[in-house]
């Protein structure tokens, strides 16, 4: 069977440990044979759950994770909060999802109560953990039970709530294994929250392979997170660009990452080029995911040396993932390296949404992309994003590489800005890394673009507005653009 309890025993038969950091900063480990048992134990106190959503308020930690996996064993719905939004986004999400109880592991009270306040009718609370007595025997959980609510990370528009059944966890880890290359004696580290669609999925993975499973607990800072690399002797660390690029200024001044870190996974966002080169000139491989929420995550992948120096470039569908790019039509356009269209997607760990059936149906994922002959994808732009000046479209991706690209920009981004006569222009906000002027940027650009790609102006800003998943938040700058204040 396809079912997370199937996971946790190949973990124990694997062997591996779940090595986590505490509130207090001590570290912990549990034999993989011992957090089967105790997700056992804790999964016989949640039975009467099974079905319905428990919503699980904690951090990167093994009392959350054990929480979370003793819920999926019992056949309940494990819904991790993103506790980073604002109280009132998140009162929204949970009268849409409706928990039938929520569990608040130490450190989350104050968030929680936060959104209780807001709610007409708060879902009760139970204690974290929890053991029945010994000798009760588990009911059987099917592969096409529900075992995962997630809610999309709201980047585009309100974040909108999506379940994974029990086979789809199992599957999705399997193959994102296989294009990882997570092997027996990995050690691996997800710099991922696990709101964050179960930390990618990577728990599973590690579980699955027998890999060795580390969790940093608290906040990402550099030094901590680079101490803790070495300790363990981490081998396969995830997290999105941002973090990426403040681990690399610290390994700048520290003397490099820690020798054992052989591939770097990034998604979430395009790994600009000068991190790319940062690491791979440490000798350490660079592995680019695509995906989104409600599609497993994960559906591409990029490795070294395809593509690469072209941010663009998402790589090759991982096994079983079918993709197909859309006309304005809807019908399928051809894998010819020219012809852009909506990019859609599924496969066996795509979700079906939150009280809704299983379907055979395509996700729209919103990017624009063009597929290769040798089938892969080419990132052009969000549909969202992509600005119409004078009848003609302009990708704002494309000019946001071009940018990242400049030496002396850290950050950057386009967005479309109302114009009387163009219908839209394009706007660039950067946050500088040096000394740079709009005038320098503009001539940068023009160097690649027609004069009518060219952003009128270029505002400058000390940091980029981001969500609360860490993206930046263009609907704010647009918001702001149409204000004026932009």
């Amino acid at each position: 069977m396809l079912t997370v309890e199937a996971v946790l025993r190949a973990a124990a038969a694997a062997g591996g440990h779940l090595h986590w950091t505490g509130a207090d900063g001590a570290g912990h480990t549990l034999p993989y044979s011992a957090v089967q048992a105790a997700v056992e134990r804790q999964a016989a106190a949640w039975v009467s759950a099974a079905g319905t959503p428990v919503a699980t308020w904690g951090g990167n930690d093994g009392p959350h994770l054990l929480q979370a996996l003793a819920l999926q064993r019992a056949g309940a719905i494990w819904y991790a909060v993103n506790h980073r939004l604002p109280a009132a986004v998140l009162a929204g999400v949970l009268e849409q999802v409706r928990p039938a109880a929520v569990v608040v592991l130490p450190g989350y009270r104050p968030v929680w109560e936060a959104v209780r306040d807001r709610l007409a009718a708060p879902p009760p609370e139970a204690a974290p953990g929890g053991e029945a007595p010994p000798g009760g025997l588990l009911p059987a959980v099917a592969e096409t039970d529900p075992a995962t609510l997630v809610t999309t990370s709201g980047t585009t528009g309100p974040p909108k709530a999506a379940v994974y059944p029990q086979r789809a966890i199992a599957l999705h880890a399997v193959a994102l294994a296989a294009g990882l290359g997570v092997r027996p004696g990995d050690v691996l580290l997800p710099l991922v929250p696990l709101f964050h669609v179960q930390a990618w999925g990577l728990p599973y993975v590690a579980f699955l392979q027998g890999a060795d499973l580390v969790l940093a607990g608290g906040p990402l800072e550099p030094a901590a997170v680079s101490r803790l690399m070495a300790d363990r002797g981490v081998t396969v660390a995830a997290g999105v660009p941002t973090v990426w690029h403040d681990l690399i200024r610290y390994w700048e001044t520290a003397g490099g990452p820690p020798p054992g870190l052989r591939t770097a996974f990034t998604g979430g966002a395009p790994l600009p080029e000068a991190l790319y080169a940062r690491l791979t000139g440490w000798g350490v491989t660079v592995i680019e995911g695509y995906g989104l929420s409600e599609a497993g995550p994960s559906v591409a992948l990029r490795r070294a040396g395809r593509g690469a120096g072209d941010s663009g470039d998402l790589g090759y569908p991982l096994p079983f993932v079918e993709v197909m790019v859309a006309g304005e039509d809807g019908q399928p356009l051809p894998a010819d390296g020219r012809s852009a269209g909506e990019l859609r997607v599924r496969s066996p760990w795509t979700a079906r949404p939150l009280g809704g059936a299983a379907g055979e149906g395509w996700i729209a994922t919103g990017d624009v992309v063009v597929q290769h002959p040798d089938g892969r994808l080419h990132l052009r732009d969000r549909l969202a994003d992509r600005i119409k000046s004078g009848g003609e479209w302009i990708d704002s991706l494309t000019l946001e590489r071009r940018l990242l690209g400049h030496p002396a920009v850290a950050e950057a981004a386009v967005v479309a800005c109302p114009d009387r006569r163009w219908g839209e222009r394009p706007l660039a906000v950067v946050a500088a890394a040096a000394p740079v002027g709009e005038q320098e940027l503009q001539a940068w650009l023009r160097e690649v673009f027609p004069a009518w790609w060219v952003p009128d102006a270029i505002h400058f800003v000390a940091a980029l507005p981001r969500t609360a998943t860490g993206k930046v938040d263009k609907r704010a700058l647009r918001a702001a653009c149409r204000s004026g204040d932009a």
